[in-house]
């Protein structure tokens, strides 16, 4: 088995090599999934230079979620059988032919659902789900405002908002990213600068009504976009993109009455996997229904890991996917 394998921090993508890794026997729990697709997120390159909050012990094998086939599963796994097609979403190792997993972390897909769609409809859909549904509490007529419209937990977050009949405004910094949101649905783009100016938000929309901030990118936009909250907003923060954890001002919160959140969708994998598999099935209806589709802006074959990396580094926009 062969699998992209880190040895050692570096940001430099063809600093880590696809080489042969041992199989091990499964354990009490475990599955053995046949690789067919795993999708490019930014905390695989956060983890692979030593940025991310949580390190696996070297070597390691980078990957956050994926799509394959059952092709083993220990004894006491009774909900999945060989052969099943599933989604996986663990915290790492699914840059690999196979992956030696949890069953627990295992979603069954349609076996007619392509698998670099499968593996494109993980972590950034399931977060964006969660920050909207559950953390927001989206209803029906609700404008959303998306930070970073135009990466992967953006552009979800903006086809899943539309598909529960909210109002969308994205945030983007390109006319190349403005049109991929505006393919998704988004009602409205608004553009924003490299250097973030005061108001630079608010004044586009003026006097819009904005009931919840999504905000995958933190840094001064966050900031920015938390004047731009109407009363009783809320805002969910996502991530931070920008590389740069904003202080919170307590005096918006405070006048505007604002809630503010934050999601970790892996704690309700491990919390709370009844809600991430109902957040599973919806997702697939949406996507049944048209609602959602991923923008797919790269395929490479996993011998060309690095070539993804590098593309996924360039563009931000979309989804990359690795073709195993």
């Amino acid at each position: 088995m062969k699998a992209v394998t880190v040895r050692a921090f570096s940001d430099n993508s063809s600093d880590h090599q696809f080489e042969e890794q041992q199989l091990t026997p499964l354990q009490q729990g475990q599955v053995r999934i046949a690789m067919k697709a795993t999708s490019v997120n930014y905390p695989d390159l956060l983890m692979m230079s030593g940025q991310y909050q949580s390190i696996p012990e070297f070597p390691f094998i980078p990957g956050m979620d994926g799509a394959g086939v059952i092709a083993e599963l220990s004894a006491d796994v009774k909900h999945l059988k060989v052969g099943d097609h599933v989604l996986v979403n663990t915290e790492y190792g699914c840059y690999a032919q196979q992956l030696q997993v949890d069953a627990a972390k295992c979603l069954i897909i349609p076996e007619d659902l392509p698998f670099a769609d499968a593996a494109a409809l993980g972590l950034v859909y399931q977060t964006a789900y969660f920050a909207l549904v559950h953390r927001a509490d989206l209803k029906a007529g609700e404008t959303v405002l998306v930070n970073g419209a135009g990466g992967g937990i953006g552009m979800a977050t903006v086809q899943i908002a539309k598909g529960l009949g909210a109002k969308v405004i994205a945030v983007v910094r390109n006319q190349a990213q403005a049109d991929l949101v505006q393919q998704s649905g988004a009602d409205q783009v608004i553009f924003v600068a490299e250097n973030i100016s005061k108001n630079c938000i608010r004044d586009q929309l003026k006097n819009t009504q904005i009931d919840i901030l999504i905000d995958p990118v933190g840094g001064a936009l966050f900031d920015e976009s938390l004047r731009a909250l109407s009363w009783c907003g809320r805002a969910v923060i996502v991530g931070f993109a920008s590389g740069q954890i904003p202080v919170i001002k307590a005096n918006y919160v405070l006048l505007k009455n604002i809630t503010v959140t934050g999601v970790q969708w892996t704690s309700y994998q491990k919390f709370k996997p009844e809600l991430v598999q109902q957040a599973h099935e919806h997702i697939i209806e949406l996507y049944r229904a048209g609602h959602v589709q991923p923008l797919i802006c790269g395929r490479y074959p996993i011998q060309d890991f690095a070539q993804a990396l590098e593309q996924f580094k360039l563009n931000k926009q979309g989804k990359i996917i690795i073709e195993i």
